[in-house]
C-alpha cells in the first residue's frame, strides 16, 4: 500500500501456468502529494497495461503462427 510520496516499483505476480509476454511487467511510478484528493496521493502517468498469456493461448498462437513468431 502507497502511503507516502516518492518512488515506487511494481511488478505483476503471475500465477502457476501463466507468463507475462509484455515488456511492461515491471513499472516504475512516482507518486506526489495532491490535498485535493480523497486519497491524498497521484502518479502523474498511469501504470503501464500488462497482458497475461496461459499455457493454451502459447500453444494456439504457436499453431497459428509457428514457434518463435509473433502475429
Amino acid at each position: 500500500m502507497i502511503r507516502s510520496p516518492g518512488a515506487y516499483r511494481f511488478a505483476v505476480s503471475t500465477p502457476p501456468g501463466w507468463r507475462s509476454p509484455a515488456p511492461t511487467r515491471r513499472n516504475r511510478r512516482i507518486f506526489g502529494w495532491r490535498p485535493a484528493l480523497a486519497g491524498g496521493l497521484v502518479s502523474q502517468d498511469l501504470p503501464l497495461p500488462v497482458g497475461l498469456a496461459g499455457r493454451l493461448a502459447d500453444a494456439t498462437h504457436e499453431k497459428l503462427y509457428g514457434a518463435g513468431r509473433h502475429g
